[in-house]
């Protein structure tokens, strides 16, 4: 076991995620075939199944060109993606400072295990701020789980990006999930209000009691 690949364990281990009983129980990675250029970071993955490689020319170029089209995103504290591929681009979109959470679905499990043993997440997944779901837990439940308050804050900046042209054969599976990440968004963005008028008209009521809240006594003198 590489010690990258026992740091991204323990981390998951130690947040209890699903993740980890899964990715632990996996020895090696029999349906991938892993090649390191001269950089480190320059990493393709050929599907043994078919022979796809995962990135057509120089991968690295491929991961910055991509991680060029997404400083649009460079203001937002919360991105979803489907597709881990080799990790690259998600360690140099959480070097922004300002992103809070990048939420990857990765339909293969032993693409997250091979990723693990590659790239040490381990300090952005203690913090959660890499948080990798695999395809098949994804419910809606699984969904309102991951949500937090900041989160509704920014539900109307969701987008689920697909970075990579390889995932493009799980369109379906795609189309499906957003429909579950929109329903789940709604669902936050309900459940703590958002009509305008509501809000308005409480403040109205608190503003029109204010007088003899502070003219009577305390419900402690009652009690």
């Amino acid at each position: 076991m590489s010690e990258i690949y026992q740091n991204n364990l323990e981390a998951l281990r130690e947040i209890k995620s699903p993740l980890y009983d899964k990715i632990s129980k996996i020895e090696s990675n029999s349906g991938y075939e892993v090649f390191i250029g001269d950089d480190s970071a320059n990493i393709n993955i050929v599907d043994k199944q078919d022979n796809t490689p995962f990135y057509k020319t120089k991968p690295l170029d491929e991961v910055l060109k991509v991680f060029e089209s997404y400083k649009k995103y460079k203001r937002y504290p919360y991105l979803y993606f489907f597709g881990l591929r080799n990790g690259v681009l998600y360690k140099l979109l959480l070097e922004n400072e300002v992103l809070k959470r990048a939420f990857v679905i990765e339909p293969n499990a032993e693409m997250v295990y091979v990723v693990l043993n590659l790239i040490d997440f381990s300090k952005e997944i203690r913090e959660e701020r890499l948080v990798i779901v695999l395809q098949e837990e994804i419910t809606y439940r699984t969904l309102i789980s991951h949500l937090d308050n900041d989160s509704k804050i920014f539900a109307k900046t969701y987008e689920l990006l697909i970075p990579f042209e390889y995932y493009d054969k799980y369109m379906d599976d795609i189309i499906k999930i957003n429909k579950i990440f929109t329903k789940a968004l709604e669902q936050l963005v309900y459940s703590f209000g958002n009509d305008i008028k509501d809000t308005l008209i409480g403040v109205e009521h608190f503003v029109a009691n204010l007088p003899k809240t502070i003219k009577t006594p305390k419900l402690q003198t009652f009690l």
